[in-house]
């Protein structure tokens, strides 16, 4: 496409139009101030001004200087103008701030129409081609070899020399405008140098896989400052797509389109994981949090006055009304109110200590962490997330009859609360083992001192039961979309202890429904239904406790087929 065919957005030209009369009103202006009378009246109050603020005084010919006023004028015409037709958003990040960078030190072209108009045409009809070289750039700046030796091109593991903590200079860089491009693709809002900034500093240098951007990268740290990165298959294939608009003989056909994946059967497909995308406004207001004081101080050093803490619980989080800077913002109230659900989606509850302060009965600054390294927050829909009522929960772990000493298995734990109710009957939890198909919700039940393995349970328990590990105990909230709930019960039965226990919260329909189940036949079955409840994704889901135990002259419960 040609420069000429490209349409220009009409603010352009109000701009336009909005610099040359700002630009006559401040011409007329510097004329008037410049009179005798006027300058000689400015000059007094300059004086004045001079001595409030230990400043140096100037004179009315210096202060109205048109021209040079002129060059911030066409400065911030300019920096409108691109960010209405978003004209640097498709190159890298070392041309994109040397262009800002005049911008900043006044040394871009005069804002006329003459000058304006041809520059920010040329720079959206070759958008894709700077596209294409940014991706390039980025290959070649991440990849320790050519394109012509690595034909998967971006589906292969990538290692960064050396990733700075405080700078998005080198690979960091690279980073930056990778996580770019993603979103372009992804359709996401664009990611700003303080959000990649941010997110690059909180990843540790302990070797561990971190994912970002909602596992469209994950990157892991060394303490010696290399770093590897690796882009998700689905996200891969497309930048290998753009790459090869650089090198068409490069990449094999293959790389560059999406992989196509076998039909499994339906009835052990496992649940799609959606990830529910975090506005990088929100996820710097969960940067912005902090704890507050939860204990008493003196009010200062030179009073006996002890002020009492809005909270006594050390496990808090207070979100802050104001940015980084301490400025209030006029359009902060629904990305509060975001970040608040995210806070209750992770065992928040609201403080009566005042408003945005949130308490937890874990530590939960290595959960937010992890919120704010990913950009996700589990969606309740896709991983059928339920989290159990207290009375509910508290009901179940009577009923499952536990002792010290035996083990317990929690397959589907969420945030733990039918665990946390198993701590009215042990002392020891250690033979407590959880399985949560999300990491957010993994790193909570790891916060609360729990063990947990992060994988969905009908894949891990083919691997438990091929290993032969049993429980005496095993307690479950399991999903209730479809199926499923009758899946990972077969699943968990098989893992039962010949005198074992298993206690389930199900779907009232449930109860029906045993008939059904050839792999329960011969087990005695107990049914306790429940008063309708809120489950997170559904309000007033009626719910039976079951209460499960295998037939005395069976050894081992039978494997669901597949």
């Amino acid at each position: 496409m040609s420069s000429t065919e490209v349409a220009l957005p009409p603010n352009v030209y109000s701009l336009l139009e909005e610099r040359n009369q700002i630009l006559a009103d401040m011409t007329s202006m510097a004329e008037d101030m410049r009179q005798p009378n006027n300058s000689f009246l400015f000059g007094i109050f300059s004086d004045a001004v001079g001595a409030k603020v230990s400043r140096c005084t100037v004179s009315a010919d210096t202060m109205f200087d048109v021209e040079s006023a002129t060059k911030h004028l066409d400065a911030r015409m300019w920096r409108k103008a691109l960010k209405i037709t978003s004209a640097l958003e498709f190159m890298p990040l070392s041309e994109r701030r040397e262009f800002q960078y005049q911008i900043i030190e006044c040394k871009c072209p005069e804002f006329t129409e003459e000058n304006v108009i041809p520059t920010l045409k040329m720079y959206l009809s070759n958008r894709h081609e700077m596209l294409a070289n940014t991706v390039d750039g980025i290959f070649s700046g991440l990849s320790d070899v050519h394109i012509t030796n690595a034909p998967e091109g971006f589906g292969r593991r990538m290692i960064m020399k050396y990733i700075r903590d405080h700078s998005l200079e080198g690979d960091a860089g690279h980073i930056h405008d990778l996580r770019r491009v993603i979103a372009m693709i992804m359709n996401f809002p664009i990611p700003s140098e303080n959000s990649s900034y941010n997110i690059i500093h909180r990843i540790p240098r302990d070797g561990k896989w971190y994912e970002i951007d909602g596992r469209a990268l994950k990157i892991r740290r060394y303490l010696k400052g290399t770093a590897h990165l690796q882009v998700h298959p689905d996200m891969a294939w497309q930048l290998n797509k753009i790459l090869a608009s650089k090198h068409p003989n490069a990449i094999p056909a293959k790389f560059r389109t999406k992989a196509k994946r076998k039909a499994s059967d339906a009835s052990r497909k496992k649940p799609q994981l959606i990830n529910r995308p975090i506005p990088y406004e929100v996820i710097q207001i969960l940067s912005n949090a902090s704890a507050v004081r939860h204990t008493p101080c003196q009010s200062s050093r030179f009073s006996n006055e002890w002020v009492k803490p809005r909270t006594t619980n050390p496990n808090n989080i207070c979100l802050s009304s104001s940015d980084t800077y301490g400025r209030q913002k006029t359009n902060n109230a629904f990305l509060l109110n975001e970040a608040c659900n995210i806070l209750r989606h992770i065992g928040g509850t609201p403080s009566s200590g005042g408003e945005y302060l949130f308490e937890f009965n874990y530590d939960p600054k290595p959960v937010v962490n992890e919120i704010i390294l990913s950009g996700i927050i589990p969606d309740e829909h896709s991983h059928q997330y339920c989290p159990t009522g207290s009375e509910i929960a508290e009901m179940a772990a009577d009923l499952l009859e536990v002792e010290e000493g035996m083990s317990v298995l929690e397959p589907s734990a969420g945030t733990g609360d039918l665990i946390d109710a198993l701590k009215a009957h042990l002392n020891d939890m250690s033979e407590v083992r959880c399985v949560e198909v999300s990491s957010i919700h993994s790193a909570v039940l790891k916060s609360k001192g729990y063990s947990v393995e992060t994988a969905d349970f009908i894949s891990w328990s083919d691997r438990a039961f091929r290993a032969q590990t049993k429980f005496d105990r095993i307690i479950m909230n399991p999903p209730y979309c479809g199926r499923q709930w009758r899946d990972h019960l077969v699943e968990a039965m098989a893992l039962l202890a010949p005198a074992g226990r298993l206690v389930a919260v199900l779907p009232s329909s449930s109860e029906n429904a045993f008939e059904r189940i050839e792999e329960a036949k011969g087990w005695h079955v107990e049914f306790h239904r429940q008063k309708p409840a809120d489950f997170g994704f559904a309000n007033n889901i009626s719910t039976t406790i079951v209460v499960m135990t295998p037939p005395m002259d069976v050894a081992d419960c039978p494997k669901m087929a597949a």
